[in-house]
């Protein structure tokens, strides 16, 4: 038994990439604020929106 979620109560196209940007940007200032160097990707790019990278080591997490 489904509930219809009143018009009201969905969120928009519109607030659901800002939601996205948002949490992008929640997890990359959790990462700076640990000394972990990050960066976010600003436009769509395929693949990846953060990555942290070990400057000792090179090695890159998306």
């Amino acid at each position: 038994m489904s509930k219809k979620i009143p018009k009201k109560a969905r969120a928009s196209m519109a607030q659901n990439k800002l939601r996205s940007e948002g949490a992008e940007f929640l997890v990359l200032a959790n990462l700076l604020i640990r000394d972990i160097q990050a960066t976010k990707a600003y436009s769509n790019f395929p693949g990846w929106d953060v990555l942290a990278v070990n400057p000792k080591t090179g090695k890159q997490a998306r």
